[in-house]
């Protein structure tokens, strides 16, 4: 989909860019992904794919439906299909469909992990997930840890500094809510910024509005450069990060990048808590009030504690850094780029 202004194709560091049709709105008045979004992607596909031929098409997992052209694609050229998958829901899905259509979630997932020749998962934990949860064959996911390609050394931190820092989508499952209890339990004089837009703002706001924190919590809203997000990230002393279901967690090593220590929610859905060594680059708490409470009370009345995990925050970062991401994935796509869907196996 299109997200940007001016034209619909243009090319960035050698990469072609293709917006095939204008965005529309993610969510709907019930908070939850408009499935329209995912129908017009996946028809607007259609005309795309009729005047193009790729070598291969490598496809996001989310929101699913698209796949299922992609495939149909990848069958009619004979061409070989990967998805890259960030998340399994698995069962989630009774939690954000309800009784009644959360099995439609769970076929439309153990479908859409059919279709592709290879899986590259972004974790661990998405393996394990894919293979215990859907099914998959272990040696059909290959594991590609994302990184973060940032250039910090030109970005100033913000004149406006806060205490503590939020940067995510407004959902729900974001646990934002519980960053802003926490507050009520810190010192007065604690200020916290939440950067991003979402279905839960409103009641996020409503939230700050009745335990009286609206001189100490401001909302920025979501910043179109991403810079400006490093900038706050740099002249802010913690990163609170309470989401319950991550796949993998970018903002956290965004955040080590800048020196800032992360507190995270320790959860069996949460795999961002794999990227913190508990003392070391941040802490993982419990998800109650009390517990990240006493945590960022902790770290913030402990400034030479923060000044060491800061360094220890740029070494892990740099650590992740160094993997050898892109050169496994070039070696993924010539390996499937030359062979043909039918009569050729692998060895």
């Amino acid at each position: 989909m299109k997200w940007w202004g001016g034209d619909s194709s243009f090319v960035r560091d050698k990469i072609h860019y293709h917006g095939v049709c204008k965005c529309k709105n993610l969510y709907n008045k019930d908070k939850r992904r408009s499935i329209r979004e995912a129908i017009k992607f996946s028809l607007h596909l259609i005309p795309h794919f009729l005047k193009n031929n790729y070598d291969l098409i490598d496809s996001n997992e989310f929101p699913y439906l698209p796949n299922f052209i992609v495939k149909l694609y990848c069958l009619f050229r004979r061409k070989p299909m990967i998805i890259t998958w960030h998340e399994v829901w698995g069962h989630q899905w009774y939690d954000y469909l309800g009784p009644h259509l959360y099995i439609i979630g769970i076929l439309i997932e153990k479908g859409t992990v059919k279709l592709p020749d290879m899986i590259i998962a972004n974790s661990r934990k998405t393996k394990k997930d894919l293979v215990s949860k859907l099914g998959v064959r272990k040696e059909k996911i290959v594991i590609v840890q994302p990184t973060v390609p940032i250039n910090l050394s030109q970005i100033l931190p913000s004149p406006e500094k806060y205490d503590l820092l939020f940067c995510g989508r407004l959902i729900k499952e974001k646990n934002v809510e519980l960053l802003i209890k926490a507050m009520k339990n810190l010192n007065p004089n604690v200020t916290c910024a939440i950067i991003g837009d979402g279905p839960e703002k409103k009641k996020l706001k409503s939230l700050v509005k009745t335990h009286k924190l609206e001189d100490r919590i401001e909302f920025l809203g979501f910043l179109r450069c991403h810079d400006d997000v490093l900038s706050y990230m740099k002249s802010s002393k913690l990163f609170i990060f309470p989401s319950l279901r991550e796949g993998f967690g970018t903002a956290v090593l965004e955040a080590n990048a800048c020196g800032l220590p992360v507190i995270v929610v320790d959860g069996d859905h949460n795999a961002s808590k794999h990227l913190i060594e508990d003392r070391v680059n941040g802490f993982i708490c419990k998800n109650d009030v009390e517990s990240l409470s006493k945590k960022i009370t902790y770290l913030l009345n402990k400034e030479e504690l923060r000044k060491k995990m800061a360094k220890n925050c740029k070494k892990i970062f740099s650590r992740h850094q160094q993997s050898e991401s892109a050169q496994k994935i070039e070696k993924i796509y010539k390996r499937f780029a030359k062979r043909k869907l039918t009569g050729h196996k692998k060895k």
